[in-house]
């Protein structure tokens, strides 16, 4: 289980920079130009888990980085999100199963929501599994 969340992780951080300017066509790419011209997180119609998905673009755009490095940073950080609360949930609450459908809804939401990078489904129902975990 700890080797298949390792492999899933970093075949979505692989694809993720492969198809990097992809991921910003929809949403991402408001964002990050909101993110840049006010340097802190975008109010983005209160969806508040974004903030906690956006440490690391925002910190970069504070040290003055260049865009690319903005944008490796949030698609990074995405992916630190996910491997964080799937490793949490595996090894600190010792809860496979809801491990197990943390990798089920990253994987059910990359075919349609891959290039969706700003969504607030997936990084939301994935809390709400840490948080049930976390109360088991």
């Amino acid at each position: 289980m700890i080797y298949t969340g390792l492999v899933y992780f970093i075949a979505y951080l692989i694809f993720s920079l492969v198809f990097l300017r992809e991921r910003f066509m929809v949403d991402g790419g408001y964002m990050i130009f909101e993110m840049a011209n006010t340097k802190t997180y975008p109010g983005a119609q209160n969806r508040y888990i974004i903030w906690v998905l956006n440490i690391l673009p925002v910190s970069a755009i504070n040290l003055s980085l260049p865009l690319k490095t903005v944008m490796i940073s949030w698609i990074v950080n995405y992916t630190l999100f996910y491997a964080i609360c799937f490793y949490m949930v595996l090894l600190v609450f010792k809860d496979k199963y809801s491990a197990w459908f943390i990798l089920f809804i990253n994987l059910f939401v990359l075919g349609s929501g891959f290039f969706n990078i700003a969504d607030e489904i997936t990084p939301s129902a994935t809390m709400a599994i840490v948080l049930f975990s976390m109360l088991r």
